[in-house]
């Protein structure tokens, strides 16, 4: 197998493979392409399968690899190819609960859940809608933001006017104290914009008026809704909420969307409170494997 780095050349050869397998954001188009840079991913396409791998962040493996993704090929072929490759020291990494059960079957290794990168999972009615009692401070927001700009409007974001959004994000979005990883991601949603047609996302901008107050970039992989980017500028108040709640009541009434996954909380405290104050349904939980021995199970 010959790897290598990931970049936006590469969209044609690896996009037909993301089709929101697990319905991890590690399995979807921007899910790869935005973190390619920041996770050293690389890839390999080889006989029907697309073989994926990140910089390892432990001191046992130069290398974790995440699952294959094949129409031709069984898991555990593809799996049983990389253990071939890597000399049967094969460690993996973003391995969603919902594939354990089929590795076990054939391989035996240790799993440790990593908090950090499991997917906050809602249903897509609860966010359309934000009915009850608990979801009653974002409601709150909502109607100040409906009181402040009674002008407001939502538009989809299209090759033609993703530039424009693009620009603003540059010009008002990108704050000094801003972390490194953040300020990555800035940089990295200015790309996807820039080359918005060639992703096949989903997308719109929340008007007040003229201003461009908030925007989000998801895509709709099955009955999932990953959202990918959401962006809010803090003095219009309730625009963080509005555009979560108008993403959510859009898609889910235009593809009938079961589930919206909002990603991970990368450890954050903050992050993961202002996740938690949406009441997830579940948490899509993904592990680390590595081997606990080389040979098959009988």
């Amino acid at each position: 197998m010959n790897f290598k780095k990931i970049s936006i050349e590469d969209l044609d050869d690896i996009k037909p493979f993301l089709q929101g397998q697990y319905r991890s954001c590690d399995f979807s188009v921007l899910g790869v392409f935005m973190w390619a840079e920041a996770f050293g991913y690389e890839y390999c396409v080889d006989d029907g399968a697309l073989f994926m791998r990140e910089r390892s962040k432990y001191p046992d493996a130069e290398y974790d690899y995440l699952l294959p993704l094949s129409f031709e090929h069984s898991l555990s072929d593809c799996i049983a190819r990389l253990r071939e490759h890597t000399g049967g020291a094969l460690t993996m990494s973003l391995v969603p609960e919902a594939a354990l059960e089929q590795l076990r079957q054939s391989f035996d290794f240790d799993a440790e859940e990593v908090r950090s990168i499991a997917d906050y999972m809602y249903k897509a009615e609860d966010l359309a809608l934000l009915a009850g009692k608990k979801y009653s401070k974002k409601r709150n927001l909502i109607h100040q933001f409906e009181n402040l700009y009674p002008d407001y409007h939502l538009e989809q974001i299209t090759p033609e006017n993703a530039a424009k959004i693009a620009e603003c994000c540059h010009a008002e979005w990108s704050e000094t104290h801003l972390s490194e990883l953040a300020r990555y991601e800035n940089a990295h949603t200015r790309e996807v914009l820039e080359d918005y047609a060639a992703y096949g996302c989903t997308g719109y901008a929340l008007y007040a008026g003229e201003e461009i107050a908030a925007f989000c970039i998801g895509e709709v992989l099955g009955d999932t809704l990953i959202v990918h980017i959401e962006k809010a500028r803090r003095e219009f108040k309730g625009a963080f909420q509005m555009i979560n709640m108008l993403f959510a009541k859009t898609e889910l009434e235009k593809a009938g969307i079961k589930y919206i996954n909002r990603e991970d909380d990368v450890g954050d405290d903050g992050l993961r409170q202002a996740k938690m104050s949406y009441y997830p349904e579940f948490l899509l939980n993904k592990y680390r494997l590595t081997p606990r021995r080389l040979l098959l199970l009988p």
